[in-house]
C-alpha cells in the first residue's frame, strides 16, 4: 500500500509542475468543456495506467479487478461502470 501511495504522490507532485506549463499552450476554446465533469482527477487516472503498465495483466478490466483484490479498493469497482 506504501508503494501506491509513492506513486500517487509523485505523479500528483508531476501533475501539478505540469499543468501550469500545459495550460499555457492550450488553445483557448470558445465553446468551453464539452462532456460532463470527470468523477477522478487527473492524478488519479494518471496513477491507474501507470499501475496497468506496471503489472503483468493483459487486460485494463482484469488488473482493475487485481488492484482492487491487493490493495481493497473501493472506488476501483466503481472504474468498471466505463465499460
Amino acid at each position: 500500500m506504501n508503494d501506491l501511495v509513492e506513486l500517487f504522490c509523485s505523479i500528483d507532485d508531476f501533475w501539478k509542475t505540469f499543468k501550469s506549463e500545459w495550460d499555457t499552450h492550450l488553445i483557448i476554446n470558445s465553446r468551453g468543456r464539452r462532456g460532463p465533469e470527470p468523477e477522478l482527477s487527473n492524478p488519479e487516472m494518471m496513477t491507474i495506467v501507470v499501475l496497468f503498465h506496471q503489472s503483468n495483466y493483459r487486460t485494463f478490466k482484469t488488473s482493475v479487478l487485481g488492484f482492487k483484490a491487493k490493495f481493497n479498493l473501493r472506488g476501483y469497482l466503481e472504474i468498471l461502470d466505463l465499460f
